[in-house]
C-alpha cells in the first residue's frame, strides 16, 4: 500500500481517506478508499473498512495522441463536497523516460457509503486540475467555506529535472476553490532557482489566520525528485491572497454607478422590424410532443440531415432532467414520428440534449446525442461529466449512453466546421 501526503476527511467522527496499491497492481495500480470508525480503537482491525478496487482506466489518446501510454493513477485526496464525498487522483502520463507529458489533468472518482457502512468506489471522469501531474494536498477552510491545494506547476519547458519537463517541482503554488474542482491561484508559495532543486509533497495545516506546511525538499541534492532534507513554513493572514468568491451584491451597487438619465437626444431607438404572428395560424403548427399539466416536455434540439428534408429532435422530461423522447421527421419538421426507440439508460441521463452530425476524417458520418449527466437522486450536484450517444445509420439505432472525458456541460446547439463541405460539422 503506498499513501502519501494527501487531504482526507473527518466528520461524524468517522475518518476517509484514501490510498493506492502498488503489490496487487503494479501496472494500472489501483486506487481504494476507506474509513475508520474514530468511536472505537483503531488499532482494532474492526474499526476499519475498506471500499473496492478501482483500477486505472487509462488516459484517453484525444488528449495528445501517441504522446503518452494511457498513465497511472496514485496518491488519491478525498473531500467532501457538500455532503458527498469525491476521491481525486493524481495522474501520471509518460512517454518513454518523460514523465507528467499530459500536466494538469486529475480523476475524479464518486465514493458512496451504504447503511451497513459499506463503501463503492467508481471512476466518474478526468478533469482539468492545476498540477495533477505531481502530488497535490487539499484541505477545507471551514472559515471561509473554501479549498486550499499545494501543487506544483511546470513551466513546460525544464531540460535538467530527472525524468523530464513534467515532472519540474521547483514551484510550489497554492490555490483556492469552492467546489473542490474549479481553482483560482492564490500565488507562489515557495521557488527555488534550479530545477534540480524542489519544494514538493506538501502538507498544509491552517493555523488560526495562518497557514502552516512542511515540504519534502530538495536544496542540494542530485535531483529534485532524490530530496535532501524537509523544511517548514508559514503563510501569514494566508485568506488575504484569496479573493471573496461568494455571490453578493452586483458592480453596479458596490461601485455606485450614476442612474440612467433617458436616451441620448437625435439617437433613434426604435428597431424597422416587421413582426409576423404565427399563433392563430394553425396550419404552420407541428406539434411534436403534447406536454399535460403534469408532464413537462421542453429542452428540445433539432439536426436536420444533407437532404434537406430528414430531421431529428430530442427533448427531455422535466425542466432540464431526463432525456430519452427522440422523434424523426422526412419532410423538414412538417410532420413528426412518434417518440422512436432508445436504449433505456438514455432515461436516466439528465439535462437538455445537443444532436449533432459529425463527420470525421475518413468520411464516415455519425449522428450525435450530448447530455449532461446530471444525477438528480444528487439533487443534481457534481460529479456530472457529459455521457454522448451516437448513430451510425442515420438514425435508425442508437447506442446506449456512456460517459466521454468531458466533465462539462453539454456542447452548444451550434458549431462551426472546417473544411469546404457545406453543411457538415468536422470532427
Amino acid at each position: 500500500v503506498y499513501a502519501a501526503s494527501t487531504g482526507w476527511v473527518c466528520s461524524d467522527n468517522t475518518l476517509y481517506w484514501a490510498a493506492d496499491d502498488m503489490n496487487r497492481s503494479v501496472k494500472d495500480r489501483a486506487v481504494f478508499a476507506f474509513h475508520c470508525d474514530l468511536s472505537r480503537d483503531p488499532l482494532d482491525t474492526a474499526s476499519w473498512q475498506f471500499s473496492n478496487d478501482e483500477r486505472h482506466p487509462g488516459l484517453p489518446q484525444s488528449l495528445g495522441k501517441g504522446r503518452h501510454n494511457g498513465g497511472k493513477w496514485l496518491e488519491p485526496n478525498v473531500v467532501d463536497m457538500d455532503g458527498e464525498l469525491l476521491v481525486i487522483v493524481r495522474v501520471r502520463a509518460s512517454q518513454g523516460d518523460v514523465d507528467g507529458v499530459v500536466p494538469n489533468m486529475a480523476a475524479i472518482c464518486s465514493l458512496e457509503e451504504t447503511e451497513n457502512d459499506e463503501l463503492t468506489l467508481e471512476f466518474s471522469h478526468y478533469y482539468p486540475f492545476p498540477g495533477a501531474q505531481n502530488q497535490f494536498h487539499i484541505i477545507k477552510d471551514e472559515e471561509r467555506e473554501l479549498f486550499w491545494m499545494t501543487s506544483n506547476q511546470v513551466t513546460g519547458k525544464a531540460t535538467d529535472s530527472y525524468r523530464g519537463w513534467g515532472k519540474e517541482r521547483r514551484f510550489l503554488m497554492l490555490h483556492y476553490s469552492r467546489d473542490a474542482q474549479n481553482w483560482f491561484p492564490a500565488g507562489v508559495l515557495a521557488m527555488w532557482r534550479k530545477e534540480t532543486q524542489a519544494f514538493n509533497y506538501c502538507t498544509p495545516l491552517i493555523d488560526g489566520n495562518d497557514l502552516l506546511f512542511v515540504s519534502r525538499t530538495s536544496r542540494d541534492a542530485a535531483n529534485q525528485h532524490d530530496n535532501d532534507c524537509i523544511t517548514f513554513h508559514r503563510l501569514e493572514n494566508f485568506r488575504k491572497t484569496a479573493v471573496d468568491l461568494q455571490p453578493g451584491e452586483s458592480a453596479s451597487e458596490v461601485a455606485k454607478l450614476p442612474a440612467f438619465q433617458g436616451s441620448t437626444p437625435g439617437v433613434k431607438r426604435e428597431i424597422d422590424m416587421p413582426l409576423v404572428d404565427l399563433s392563430q395560424d394553425k396550419q404552420r403548427h407541428s406539434v411534436v410532443a403534447a406536454g399535460t399539466e403534469s408532464v413537462y416536455q421542453g429542452h428540445c434540439d433539432t439536426v436536420l440531415l444533407p437532404d434537406g428534408k430528414t430531421m431529428f429532435t430530442a427533448w427531455c422530461l422535466g425542466h432540464a432532467q431526463w432525456i430519452g423522447p427522440i422523434a424523426k421527421s422526412t419532410d423538414a419538421g412538417r410532420t413528426w414520428s412518434k417518440p422512436l426507440d432508445v436504449p433505456k439508460n438514455w432515461y436516466k441521463t439528465s439535462n437538455t440534449p445537443a444532436l449533432h452530425r459529425l463527420v470525421a476524417p475518413d468520411g464516415r458520418a455519425r449522428l450525435f446525442c450530448f447530455g449532461e449527466g446530471l444525477n438528480w437522486s444528487k439533487k443534481g450536484k457534481p460529479p456530472y461529466p457529459m455521457h454522448q450517444s451516437y448513430s451510425e445509420n442515420n438514425g435508425q439505432t442508437w447506442t446506449p449512453m456512456f460517459p466521454n472525458i468531458v466533465g462539462a456541460e453539454r456542447p452548444n446547439g451550434t458549431t462551426t466546421h472546417r473544411g469546404n463541405r457545406d453543411n457538415e460539422n468536422h470532427c
